[in-house]
């Protein structure tokens, strides 16, 4: 999970195609080691914390701090970072990496995809 750029292709239930600025620059979130996240919303760059349970899967993730743009993917982007800190677990399947809010254990908040360079 650490130091990969995770691409989002999923908010709840709507699929996501591609970012607001290009094709090829899509919504992605990173975990790095000092437990920081960094990534990129259809509008806007954000950043902030996240720690992992003592159980494996456990996974919390701070509300996100992020810059002010406006673009017509604002109401996606504010569906997608309002789902992090409702974020108690993750699970990773192949390339897949599911982010789950304490309500649903079979329909994730989020879902990724490993961006291999």
């Amino acid at each position: 999970m650490l130091n990969t750029r995770w691409m989002l292709v999923q908010v709840e239930e709507t699929p996501i195609a591609v970012s607001s600025y290009s094709e090829t620059y899509r919504s992605y979130i990173q975990f790095a080691k000092q437990n920081a996240t960094a990534g990129l919303a259809p509008c806007n760059s954000f950043g902030g914390t996240f720690s992992q349970g003592s159980t494996a899967g456990q996974l919390s993730i701070s509300q996100q701090a992020s810059t002010r743009i406006s673009c017509a993917a604002l109401p996606l982007e504010t569906k997608y970072l309002e789902a992090l800190p409702r974020t108690v677990r993750y699970e990773i399947n192949g390339k897949e990496l599911r982010l789950y809010d304490a309500t649903n254990s079979l329909r994730p908040l989020l879902v990724f995809q490993d961006h291999a360079e």
